[in-house]
């Protein structure tokens, strides 16, 4: 990230999990629809108050992991990148990044994915993350929702990441800058949004465990895009979900 930025809000985010060799990379598990009412939680987020006068964010990489600490708001949260294990995992390293910066304690990949219910053929039901990220801390309460616009999408991510808990987009990747067009189901975490005011142009920068390149440069590590092309990947290509701190 560039030095120099001196307004944004924070977003954490988890989101991992996308699928080797094939076209969708397994974020597309979605809880079957005639039960998905008993498990939705749609809650507000309240507003976050403003702080302008802390430092930007800087980013480093240590030991292979790349760390994001995000000045802003409230909050002050310190999310770590971690990559998906194979080309499944990507909720598994989402849980993995947003529980390490909550609990600070590293989760593996493959207990997160046994409590998750991961599968090769299923990826990882949306409330599983939900209930895995509950289960195994006390400090936030996590739910998920779809969005209804843009600003209720930057709504719910201004008021999670104020609280110092990370997102996890569970989205479709073809709306991302990195992914350059190519539409997979895939988790990634988002720690930071930059300007509060509810225009086209906010931003959102967000740790991503997968390791492609589709003509951008590896889709690993800490990236930033608009809030506009999120809430596309949660809106256009079906029903998408936002887990975060209710």
């Amino acid at each position: 990230m560039k030095k120099g930025i001196k307004k944004f809000f924070l977003v954490a985010l988890p989101l991992s999990m996308m699928a080797m060799n094939i076209t969708s990379v397994f974020a597309d598990d979605e809880f079957p629809v005639d039960d998905l009412e008993n498990y939705l939680e749609v809650q507000s987020g309240g507003e976050a108050k403003r702080n302008e006068n802390k430092e930007i964010i800087s980013t480093f990489d240590e030991n292979n992991i790349i760390q994001t600490r995000g000045w802003g708001e409230s909050c002050y949260p310190t999310v770590p990148t971690y990559k998906q294990e194979n080309g499944y995992y990507c909720g598994p390293a989402s849980l993995q990044m947003t529980l390490k910066h909550i609990t600070g304690t590293k989760y593996s990949q493959s207990s997160l994915a046994s409590s998750a219910g991961t599968a090769s053929s299923i990826g990882t039901y949306v409330y599983k993350m939900r209930d895995v990220l509950n289960s195994k801390q006390s400090k936030y309460k996590y739910a998920y929702t779809t969005v209804s616009s843009q600003s209720d999408l930057q709504k719910k991510v201004t008021a999670s990441i104020a609280k110092e808990a990370p997102v996890i987009f569970h989205a479709k990747t073809g709306s991302l800058q990195m992914y350059n067009g190519t539409n997979l189901g895939h988790y990634v975490v988002g720690h930071t949004i930059f300007d509060p005011t509810y225009d086209p142009g906010v931003k959102v920068s967000y740790n991503d465990p997968y390791y492609k390149d589709y003509g951008k440069g590896s889709v690993y590590g800490n990236h930033t895009d608009k809030l506009s092309n999120f809430y596309l990947a949660l809106t256009k290509w079906g029903k998408r979900y936002l887990i975060y701190s209710a």
